[in-house]
């Protein structure tokens, strides 16, 4: 069963990919209406107290890759599942103690996010410099998307988005790094460079098509919040993976 869901070391088939966008989309829709129970907004604020987490959660994924971390429970999807159970019990602690000690959620949310996140990258052992310069000279260029005109969230969750391209395509074309997703293979293998240019007009699109048919607010965020998330997720993981060369 676990190595037909997402065998170790090898590429995504067709049933992992489905499975694990089936058991997305359920966790996704349950965490919404768990966030609406709670009476927690779904803004700006939001995005900022669940970042950390999201930045511990790729170090999580590096320190497995470098098997610094070898239990299976830390592979796709099992690891997305226990993410989001414990990010679930960190927003249920965060509102308890917010009740009990009118410390606001956000606030606990971003300190704790930030101490696990410092505690576990400090086993990772940083040695690609050349891969650190390059990034260095390539990331700045998001800085554009913030010129643009719209929304916040738009220009988050793109600018979030074009990260994880960039990475992806610099690690292919210079490190030698290989992308194992079905989809997003058949794009690099013309040119790995082509893959951020893709993300860029396919995130654009489902921009365009939340804000004119999601009329909820609170859900328009949240789906563009997700996008932002799988983007930093999957981005912050591959960019420590270059820099530790695992």
């Amino acid at each position: 069963m676990v190595n037909w869901i997402n065998p170790l070391n090898t590429a995504y088939n067709v049933p992992s990919t489905v499975i694990i966008g089936i058991l997305f989309c359920f966790g996704s829709m349950i965490g919404f209406l768990i966030f609406k129970k709670l009476r927690i907004k779904i803004n700006l604020k939001f995005f900022l107290s669940v970042s950390p987490y999201i930045l511990f959660f790729a170090v999580v994924r590096v320190l497995r890759d470098a098997e610094i971390i070898r239990s299976f429970l830390f592979t796709s999807p099992y690891f997305y599942i226990l993410s989001g159970i414990f990010l679930l019990f960190a927003f249920l602690s965060a509102i308890f103690l917010e009740r009990k000690f009118r410390i606001p959620y956000s606030k606990l949310m971003f300190v704790s996010g930030i101490i696990l996140f410092s505690l576990s990258i400090f086993q990772i052992n940083f040695i690609n410099l050349p891969a650190l310069a390059i990034f260095l000279i390539l990331l700045p260029s998001l800085a554009v998307i913030f010129l643009v005109r719209t929304n916040l969230e738009n220009k988050i969750a793109l600018a979030s988005q074009v990260f994880d391209g960039i990475v992806t395509a610099s690690s292919i074309e210079w490190f030698g790094y290989a992308e194992k997703h079905i989809l997003p293979t058949l794009i690099i293998t013309v040119n790995p460079f082509l893959f951020p240019v893709v993300k860029i007009l396919v995130v654009i699109l489902i921009l365009l098509f939340v804000d004119k048919n999601v009329r909820d607010e609170e859900l328009r965020n949240y789906v563009k919040y997700l996008i932002a998330i799988v983007g930093l997720l999957t981005g912050t993981r591959d960019f420590l993976r270059v820099l530790a060369l695992v």
